[in-house]
């Protein structure tokens, strides 16, 4: 039973996994409070370029298969099946111990999806021992036996794991290779301006408007991608960056879909800084967000720490920032006075924002809207991506080319 519900839980994450990784509208990588969706994107999620719910899947489908041996005719297969899958238990539980200490003490949490996989792996592994009629040691011996490497059930299990491993693997990767333009992303309408943004490219491919949350570690993965793509292709891409800070006096009265994270970092105050720094110093403010992003990497930060926001501020280029941080008068100066004494056109930018996205039910972030470019003009649509992708910037961007060509062209429909 246990081995049966980790087949199918496994395989409801790798489409999960699938989903938010290829399909525009599917975001279960963007709850950045959410500890399954830093465990989910760290370096150990996937292996060989395919997520770890593969492995787990044809893991306890040879667990499965030789339960079922063992159920069908205990007497036949018991002598080889019983050594071979107290194997198996150990591997699994040794994996699932190294993968949730990596999660605990590196990623910062257990996820629980994860955990639910490790809680299969080990009631598979309790129902294991209690066949272990001989004991675990001559249960051990008696795998490493000419008799039970060279049986055909040894065979078949390997043979089975390697193939359900595989058959994953290739289905994954050529559904990933084929993954279409979803018509169901192009959205019309305007988008709000915002001053944060770069220079207009001379022959325009597209423009591409980010909105983020400075706190959102998914945000800062996607907005260094885009950012890098804009630089290595000057003159086609435009980034506009917009902020959706889900917390405080950046969110309408009224609205839901509040953010923890958000709240507990202060996006809302960041959001105010890059703004502000705009503001002081014309063309600071993308500076000022790609230093707020590099936050991210100390191991404690708040956008309510004056001192965090001055040194940002002041590598990003703006003047008069106070010497002495402690001085009374230190937070009027015109930075700080700006942040804490916001003028109103600069919060009702924000709520601006953050209406707009609340508005297309994007309550994710990031959240990236493509404009594609056709002789010279943007066309009459937007196509919406949610959460963070695997795809290459380059690909997203063929992939709203190919979706607002077929949505607004006459001769391509």
């Amino acid at each position: 039973m246990a081995a049966a519900a980790g087949v199918l839980f496994s395989a409801f994450l790798t489409v999960v996994k699938f989903k938010s990784s290829y399909h525009c509208d599917f975001a279960h990588l963007s709850a950045c409070s959410d500890t399954c969706s830093r465990v989910l994107t760290s370096d150990y999620s996937t292996l060989f370029g395919a997520p770890l719910s593969i492995y787990s899947a044809a893991y306890f489908l040879v667990v499965l298969g030789l339960a079922l041996a063992l159920l069908w005719r205990p007497t036949l297969f018991a002598a080889v099946a019983r050594p071979l899958l107290l194997v198996f238990a150990a591997l699994g539980l040794a994996i699932v111990g190294v993968l949730a200490t990596y999660a605990f003490a590196v990623v910062g949490g257990l996820c629980n999806y994860c955990m639910i996989i490790y809680g299969l792996t080990l009631t598979a592994a309790i129902g294991v021992s209690l066949m272990q009629t001989s004991g675990y040691r001559a249960s051990f011996r008696a795998f490493f036996t000419g008799r039970t490497l060279k049986s055909t059930t040894f065979q078949m299990a390997v043979l089975t794991l390697m193939a359900a491993t595989s058959v994953q693997m290739l289905v994954y990767r050529r559904n990933a290779r084929s993954a279409a333009a979803d018509p169901r992303c192009v959205v019309l309408g305007h988008i709000p301006p915002t001053p944060l943004e770069t220079a207009p490219p001379r022959t325009p491919r597209a423009r591409i408007d980010l909105f983020v949350d400075l706190a959102c570690r998914h945000c800062a993965r996607v907005f260094a991608d885009v950012d890098a793509y804009v630089a290595d292709h000057p003159g086609q891409v435009q980034l506009g960056i917009y902020h959706f800070a889900r917390t405080g006096e950046c969110m309408p009265k009224g609205a839901e879909h509040f953010n923890g994270l958000s709240q507990d970092k202060d996006s809302c105050m960041a959001a105010k800084a890059t703004l502000c720094a705009e503001r002081l110093a014309p063309g600071a403010g993308l500076e000022m967000v790609r230093r707020l992003f590099a936050l991210q990497a100390l191991p404690d930060f708040s956008f309510a720490d004056d001192r965090l926001l001055a040194d940002a501020a002041q590598a990003a280029g703006v003047p008069d920032l106070p010497a002495d941080l402690a001085a009374p008068d230190a937070r009027d100066a015109p930075f700080f006075e700006c942040i804490y004494r916001p003028p109103a056109a600069l919060v009702d930018a924000i709520l601006l924002h953050a209406q707009f996205a609340i508005h297309e039910q994007a309550f994710e972030t990031p959240i990236m809207f493509i404009t594609p470019y056709k002789d010279g003009h943007p066309y009459p649509g937007h196509y919406r991506i949610r959460g963070d992708k695997e795809r290459s910037v380059e690909a997203m961007l063929s992939e709203a080319e190919r979706a607002l060509t077929s949505s607004t062209d006459p001769e391509a429909r």
